[in-house]
């Protein structure tokens, strides 16, 4: 048979066929069912074996299961029936959920039964709900349990929970669930942040062992807000913020938009006011108009969901502040610093302006502007004193701010009191100063005049003050005094008028010329100055003057009459006095005359020669006139004429005194000149000689001996000079009468003595220095130069003041020589030549020209083995040398172009250096022959060389000594047996040769005293 069975509650059935064998003995199997069990559980359904007939035995039993796998049946494997019926318990379990159909099959007794019954193995689904919220929110997943295939139980719940979300427990956990029914648990959670959190769920059944996962999906959304920050701008301007919103996690809720505005900050409507969509941006503008950082705070809401974004808002500015200086005088230039300061970081340029009050002259400010923060100066001055407030701008774009300078300007007035003053000459009169000092101004003011007549007590006023002007004037007249006040860079003045009442005095004539001893005259004036009526009194301040009347009344006048005995200028004051006045007139008296003198005073000459000297007439003050000359001589034998007689002066006018004597003698001659009353006289010295010759020879014993001749040869004797010299010496005409003598010591030094109206200076004096040979000497315009060769063969000079015999010092002329140097003087050219034979035998030439060498060397060319002979014709120079053939050459220096002529052949030979001497007639030269005798020639004073050669004979090995007196030459030898001799030659014809009782070494120096 067909057994259908259908489940309820539910739709399962099943249908079976059921074979019936009927027998006699026999069993029957019946199952309970179902046997229903959760997954992992065990089931139950009894087998129970009902013995039909009396059955007795074993039933073995079998199962089978549908489906065949996934269920074990668990039955007993037989079942033993005794009696009565037996069960026995079929266990099912199932880790499958499902509907199994087990079949149990008895056999037993030759007969099977089976029995079914059905197992349903539970289990169970899970499902979550997955809510979305705003972050903040509390969420609620519900969790779903249905059970399967007649699931009954408990079902246990658990999460696991992500980081970020927060939950609670499982409401109703654990879950019971009827056969197949349905039951919910719910999971709340919430986070903070916005985000998509999963939550993980396991779900364990019980009794059995089922289980599921399920997740939940939290979703919280949110938004953030942002805000810019704008740049930094000036106060006063406006400046945006852009405010963005940003979904989070899918937000896209309305934001709206609010501000919390700090105080200060000055803000316009959000614009737009809320935010759709979940995104979007908007914007708030804001200014302020005090400079700072602002903070302005945007909040974002929607519902329970607030944001807040802050957006700083940097208001820059500056401030300007301008220093007032310390007041100053007016008219100075004074400055104020103007200081800008950046507030809040403001870097941009600020411009400069002033504004200035009249009255206040200012320049540009400097600099023009600055960036950022900075200073500047601006230099204001006024003319006037009071206080001036200059207003100072800054501008920078939108932003201008200002600062006020205050200048203050002093000064001071000056006012006098009288402005008009009337006086005497010579007495005080006064007025009052008062000084205001004006804004303040309280330093010194130093009081002065333009006035050297007025002072002013006190000289200075502190502030404001009074002084007192106090003037005394020497003269008439209207004088305007100025009093000045000066104080630093101010100055004031105020002007007083004085009148001041006087007299004058004049003379007329000034200046009176007059004649020594003769009266002059001047009319004296006296002229009343501004009304003067006073007594004037008349006085002279000299002796030799008078005034006549000697007073006059108001104005008037009178007489000066002086006589002077003496020539000169005379400066006569006449003096007015009335009361304290005085006043003065000066005549200037020029006394007229003349002198008389005489150059030489003292003239020295050989008998029956004759002597000259020069009369000098001068004017004094302008003397003019004819002047006679007369003279007379004591004792008797001189005869004395002047040439001309007479003189007109006009200035200064010579004339020749010409002396000659028959006798010698001292003479005294006087000149008178005389001009009218006028006369004046002049005495000479004549000292008559019959000896004019001087010489000076090196004895054999080496010291020095001087001896005087006439020129006929009568010597006075030979003297000693005392010292000795290894040298010739050297011996030069210093004046008339006078001479110097210059020589070399045995230690090479220099000496030097001189002779005067017969007389040898007691002792030596010495320049200092050395030398190796004979010096050289002349004498120039009262100073006698020196010349000689140094040790080191360089030449040196010195000179020696003969009126105050003092040296001047040695100077170098630099160049070598090998022998002495050679001194040639020309008085009228007021020059000295040195002539010197250079080491090569070269001649060379060097001047001393107005006092000074000119330390530059010229040579005519020629060579000589020995000293050069010099002599000067007043326009030349003229120079023998013997040429190395011992032959005689002659040329001559032109001191006008400064050149030299040709060299000439003079004929004749000499072993010696030649001799030059200088006379009336001409130029001699004396030479030694080749035979040793003294032989002559001679020339013109600018003229040519006479061809013929005359000798006075004699022998000698050396140098001649020769020199001209007058229209005599006289020369003197040392002859070969070391005698001195000496020999004349007058006119044409020589003298005979005359021993002069001596023996001396070679050469012989030879002067006149003429």
């Amino acid at each position: 048979m067909t057994i259908n069975a259908v489940g309820s509650p539910g739709t399962a059935s099943h249908s079976t066929t059921v074979t019936f064998t009927f027998s006699a003995l026999d069993f029957s199997i019946t199952s309970s069912s179902p046997a229903d069990f959760n997954r992992g559980a065990t089931g139950n359904s009894t087998i129970t074996i009902t013995p039909i007939g009396n059955f007795v035995g074993t039933v073995t039993l079998t199962t089978t299961v549908s489906p065949s796998t996934g269920l074990t049946a668990n039955c007993p494997a037989t079942l033993i029936v005794t009696s009565g019926a037996v069960t026995g318990t079929c266990s099912p379990t199932s880790s499958t959920p499902g509907i199994f159909l087990v079949n149990v099959t008895g056999t037993g007794g030759g007969h099977t039964h089976s029995a079914i019954f059905i197992s349903h193995v539970g289990d169970f689904s899970i499902s979550t709900t997955s809510p979305t919220s705003v972050a903040g929110s509390l969420l609620n997943s519900t969790i779903t349990l249905t059970g399967t295939e007649n699931f009954a139980g408990s079902i246990a719940l658990t999460a696991t929970i992500p980081t970020g979300l927060s939950c609670g427990g499982f409401s109703g956990s654990p879950v019971s669930l009827a056969s197949n029914g349905t039951a919910t648990s719910t999971l709340s959670c919430s986070s903070t942040v916005a985000g998509t959190f999963v939550v993980a769920i396991s779900s364990a059944g019980s009794p059995g062992n089922a289980s599921h996962p399920a997740t939940a999906t939290f979703t919280f959304t949110d938004f953030t807000i942002t805000a810019t920050s704008p740049a930094p701008v000036n106060a006063g301007v406006s400046t945006t913020s852009t405010i963005t919103i940003s979904a989070l996690n899918g937000f896209t809720g309305t934001v709206t938009l609010t501000d919390t505005v700090p105080s200060g900050l000055s803000c316009g409507a959000i614009t737009p006011s809320a935010i759709t969509g979940g995104s979007g941006t908007a914007t708030a503008s804001c200014t302020a108009t005090i400079a700072g950082n602002y903070i302005l705070t945007l909040t974002g809401t929607n519902g329970s969901l607030t944001h807040s974004a802050a957006a700083s808002f940097r208001f820059q500015d500056f401030t300007i502040i301008a220093s007032s200086p310390a007041p100053v005088n007016v008219g100075n230039s004074t400055s104020s610093t103007v200081t800008v300061a950046s507030v809040n970081g403001f870097n941009g340029t600020v411009t400069f302006s002033i504004t200035t009050p009249f009255g206040l002259n200012c320049g540009t400010i400097t600099p023009a502007n600055v960036t950022g923060s900075g200073s500047a100066t601006v230099s204001c001055s006024a003319t006037l004193a009071g206080n001036y407030t200059a207003t100072i701008a800054g501008t920078s774009a939108s932003l201008n701010h200002s600062a006020l300078a205050t200048f203050v300007f002093r000064d001071f007035a000056i006012s006098t009191s009288p402005t008009s003053v009337t006086a005497v000459a010579g007495n005080a009169a006064t007025s009052a100063i008062t000084v205001t000092g004006l804004n303040g101004f309280a330093a010194v003011v130093t009081l002065a005049t333009n006035s050297t007549s007025c002072n002013v007590t006190p000289n200075s006023v502190t502030g404001s003050g009074g002084s007192t002007l106090s003037c005394t004037f020497a003269a008439s007249g209207v004088i305007h005094v100025t009093v000045t006040g000066t104080s630093a860079s101010l100055s004031h003045s105020a002007t007083i008028t004085f009148t001041v009442q006087d007299f004058t005095l004049t003379a007329s004539p000034t200046s009176v010329v007059v004649d020594a001893g003769a009266a002059g005259t001047s009319a004296i004036a006296v002229t009343s100055l501004q009304g003067f009526s006073g007594l004037v009194n008349l006085a002279t301040n000299s002796t030799a003057c008078n005034v006549t009347p000697i007073s006059v009344s108001g104005s008037g006048s009178s007489t000066l009459s002086c006589t002077f005995a003496s020539a000169s200028t005379v400066h006569i004051t006449v003096t007015g006095t009335s009361g304290s006045r005085s006043h003065s007139a000066n005549v200037t008296y020029t006394v007229q005359d003349f002198t008389i003198s005489a150059n030489p005073t003292t003239v020295s000459v050989a008998v029956g020669q004759a002597g000259t000297a020069t009369l000098t007439i001068s004017a004094m003050n302008g003397f003019t006139g004819t002047v006679d000359f007369t003279s007379s001589a004591s004792p008797a034998g001189l005869n004395s004429t002047t040439t001309p007689s007479s003189v007109t002066l006009g200035g200064s006018q010579n004339s020749t005194l010409t002396i000659r004597a028959s006798t010698a003698g001292t003479y005294t001659v006087t000149v008178t000149a005389k001009n009218g009353s006028l006369a004046h006289n002049v005495t000479l010295t004549i000292v008559v000689s019959d000896r004019p010759l001087v010489s000076v020879v090196r004895g054999l014993d080496g010291g020095l001996y001087w001896n005087a001749l006439s020129t006929t040869g009568s010597a006075a004797g030979w003297q000693s000079l005392g010292g000795s010299t290894p040298s010739a010496p050297a011996l030069c005409q210093s004046g008339p009468g006078s001479l110097e003598l210059v020589v070399r010591g045995m230690d090479n030094g220099i000496y030097h003595k001189s002779f005067t109206s017969g007389t040898w200076s007691s002792v030596w004096d010495s320049p200092g220095g050395a030398t190796q040979d004979q010096p050289a000497c002349a004498v120039l315009n009262g100073t006698l130069h020196i010349v000689v060769r140094g040790l080191d063969n360089i030449t040196y000079a010195n000179s020696m003041s003969l009126a105050t015999v003092t040296w001047s010092g040695w100077i170098s002329l630099n160049g070598l020589t090998p022998s002495s140097p050679v001194l040639v003087v020309t008085p009228s050219a007021n020059r000295l030549d040195l002539l010197v034979r250079g080491m090569s035998s070269t001649i060379y030439h060097m001047a001393l020209v107005n006092g000074n060498w000119s330390l530059s060397w010229d040579t005519p060319g020629g060579v000589t083995p020995d000293l050069p002979a010099a002599a000067s014709e007043g326009t030349t120079l003229d120079l023998v040398v013997r040429g190395m053939d011992n032959g005689l050459w002659y040329n001559s220096f032109n001191f006008a172009s400064g050149s030299w002529s040709n060299w000439q052949s003079l004929g004749g030979a000499t072993l010696s250096t030649p001799t030059l001497a200088i006379g009336a007639s001409g130029l001699h030269l004396v030479v030694r022959g080749l035979d040793n005798a003294v032989w002559h020639t001679t020339k013109t004073i600018g003229g040519p060389w006479s061809a013929a050669w005359d000798s006075p004979g004699g022998a000698t090995g050396n140098t001649v000594a020769a020199v001209s007196v007058g229209s005599t030459l006289a020369v003197m030898v040392i002859g070969l047996d070391n005698s001195v001799y000496y020999n004349a030659l007058a006119g044409s014809s020589w003298s005979t040769w005359t021993a002069l009782g001596a023996a001396a070494l070679a050469p012989i120096e030879l002067s006149t005293l003429a």
